[in-house]
């Protein structure tokens, strides 16, 4: 997180989720007092998003027991100042073996307590009817990073079958790739109602 600080980001995650609560609240808190004279935002998560490639949403990797518990982020976000909340309703990181299935009514009581806003990992395959019953009760950042991954790998491997040999630089493939990633982030803009917007 310091490496990315002094790196020049505006804004880091740090994720002890897995770690007990005042661990989480302990860790978050170091990370937000190192770097809020930088001006740099602070994003921390409650509750555990597991991994997709071994579950789904409702699978053993994000349980019940993972996911946010409401009557927590109040204190969380008190104690620790954070300037965004990363929540588990019921995605995963990664890439989903089934879709899952959001936790809407938890996502409900979350926001209505949360002062932080609040942030959705493992959109990547979320239905886009969930998504956006996400985003009205309350999400405001949803990462995607394994649809983009898929749409750039996919689209490279295709330039890369295309070559006759293997010695061709990256940086004469990528634009295709480049392009195929970009469709990806302006069909997401549209979806989650972001477009025109600053």
């Amino acid at each position: 997180v310091m490496r990315a600080a002094n790196a020049g980001f505006s804004s880091v995650m740090l994720d002890a989720s897995a770690s007990p609560f005042e661990e989480n609240i302990r860790r978050s808190l170091e990370v937000i007092k190192a770097v809020s004279k930088q001006g740099i935002s602070v994003e921390a998560e409650l509750g555990h998003v597991g991994n997709g490639w071994v579950g789904s949403g409702e699978g053993s990797e994000t349980g019940p027991d993972m996911l946010t518990e409401p009557d927590k982020v109040v204190e969380f976000v008190e104690r620790t100042g954070v300037d965004a909340l990363a929540v588990s309703i019921g995605t995963a990181h990664g890439v989903y073996i089934k879709a899952p299935h959001l936790d809407i009514d938890r996502l409900k009581k979350i926001a209505k307590v949360s002062k932080a806003p609040l942030v959705l990992h493992g959109g990547s395959g979320t239905p886009e009817d969930q998504l956006k019953d996400a985003i009205e009760n309350g999400i405001s950042k949803i990462n995607i990073y394994s649809e983009l991954l898929h749409a750039w790998n996919s689209a490279m491997l295709a330039e890369l079958r295309k070559q006759p040999y293997m010695s061709v630089w990256p940086s004469v493939l990528r634009k295709t790739p480049d392009a195929a990633m970009r469709m990806v982030i302006c069909k997401k803009i549209e979806l989650f109602g972001s477009a025109g917007k600053v």
